[in-house]
């Protein structure tokens, strides 16, 4: 559901308003079922994010992203 909606959103065929939306929906599902497990610290899994190097490389100015590159990071670990 996640990939999905990210793909649907990044075609322009969702608003950023109900992206954002099903995000909430995610987030909602993966706090209930670690509340219903009784776990003690909860998590909402980032469903946001794409990917780290991605996400927070996004948030900076001066920084070119391409739909199909790839960053090196990690040593060997490649991310797009």
């Amino acid at each position: 559901a996640i990939r999905q909606s990210r793909s649907n959103w990044k075609r322009g065929l969702i608003s950023d308003a109900q992206y954002e939306a099903e995000m909430d929906q995610q987030i909602a599902y993966c706090i209930g079922i670690q509340e219903a497990l009784g776990l003690d610290i909860l998590v909402h899994g980032e469903p946001e994010r794409t990917d780290m190097v991605e996400f927070f490389g996004q948030q900076l100015d001066g920084m070119l992203f391409t739909a199909h590159g790839w960053v090196q990071s990690f040593g060997s670990r490649c991310v797009r």
